[in-house]
């Protein structure tokens, strides 16, 4: 009985070492390097097709910011929620779970509060219908992008 007890206890200690690294390795940490002398951002280790992804997605971002401005500035708040809406979390969908377990803590918390401010954008657009909070609200996902810049680099994975 005493042996049983203890080959349970070992293994329950085996296990959650396992999944605390695991959950470190693959939420917390992810595929990163360390930041250098020259640059002091993380590097977020990637596939070609994942920088692919990646910068599409980015540029994605930066052409909705742009029509969001614009759309405020002409007064058109339907194409303000139009552009927030094709920049909210159901964009983050189309992210392969690979991607996403090299990808820091940081990076995917800064992400996806990004994601949700656009959401946040079209629900405000749609309920209060007001340019400048819009326009605010565009100023604070301005700050997330970059800040995340200036924390993190792509770099491509050696084959």
């Amino acid at each position: 009985m005493k042996i049983k007890k203890l080959l349970c206890g070992t293994i329950i200690i085996i296990l959650t070492v396992a999944v605390t690294a695991l959950v470190l390795r693959f939420i917390v940490l992810g595929q990163t390097l360390p930041a250098s002398q020259a640059d002091k951002r993380t590097a977020i280790i990637v596939t070609e097709a994942e920088r692919t992804f990646m910068l599409a997605n980015m540029r994605a971002m930066l052409v909705g910011t742009q029509q969001i401005l614009q759309a405020s500035l002409n007064q058109d708040m339907p194409a303000v929620i139009a552009a927030a809406e094709l920049l909210g979390m159901k964009k983050t969908h189309h992210t392969s779970s690979g991607l996403t377990g090299k990808l820091p803590l940081g990076f995917k918390k800064l992400a996806l509060s990004t994601h949700r401010a656009f959401d946040q954008i079209a629900l405000d657009g749609k309920d209060l219908g007001d340019k400048e909070h819009s326009l605010e609200q565009l100023n604070e996902i301005l700050a997330r992008c970059v800040a995340c810049h200036a924390a993190y680099r792509l770099i491509k994975q050696k084959p």
